[in-house]
């Protein structure tokens, strides 16, 4: 967890609410607050840090993207073709180390790209954040493995081992996306199993 490494244990959600007083009724200003409040939560849990390397790097990630989100304003012009040649390399980048913990940061890298030309790219050509997408292609990943005939684990060990920390959240992504929550399809799984 490199981006957090430096993080005082004292460090509280208080300490950015005079960056966003003002603007906390626009959406990426309240994404904002909740990841920082989820951040430091999970900074300060020890038993996660452990449990979900891939959730600890997720989470500061985003984090550090909704900042840079937060300071971009207007309207993104769709990339050029180069950049979409670099954008498809993170893309396959993220797909091919699914399974690991990672930044977007080791993503630009292996596309051969900034961070933030890796955000606005994004944004611009998928309309959400590289950490949207991943998450998305992470709760794929949960979503494959909760309804394989082979699974074994409960629903929390399936979400965090992909990366999802919070149970409820888990549950409500889950849900919108797929249309049933997976506790009520470990239960179908088993009356069908």
């Amino acid at each position: 967890m490199r981006a957090l490494s430096t993080f005082d244990e004292k460090l509280s959600v208080q300490d950015l609410t005079p960056l966003m007083l003002h603007h906390l009724t626009e959406t990426t200003t309240q994404s904002l607050y909740h990841s920082a409040q989820a951040v430091v939560s999970a900074v300060l849990d020890e038993d996660l840090q452990g449990r979900s390397p891939i959730a600890m790097a997720l989470l500061s990630e985003s984090l550090l993207l909704l900042v840079l989100e937060r300071l971009t304003s207007g309207k993104l012009r769709e990339p050029s073709e180069s950049t979409m040649r670099h954008l498809r390399r993170a893309v396959d980048y993220m797909h091919s180390n699914i399974h690991r913990p990672f930044t977007m940061s080791d993503a630009a890298a292996a596309a051969g790209i900034s961070v933030r030309t890796l955000q606005t790219a994004f944004q611009a050509h998928y309309g959400a954040t590289p950490v949207a997408y991943l998450r998305r292609i992470r709760l794929e990943a949960a979503h494959l493995e909760l309804t394989s005939s082979d699974n074994i684990l409960p629903v929390s060990e399936v979400a965090l081992k992909w990366g999802f920390t919070h149970m409820g959240r888990f549950a409500e992504i889950y849900r919108k996306t797929y249309g049933l929550l997976p506790s009520q399809l470990a239960g179908l799984r088993r009356r069908n199993g």
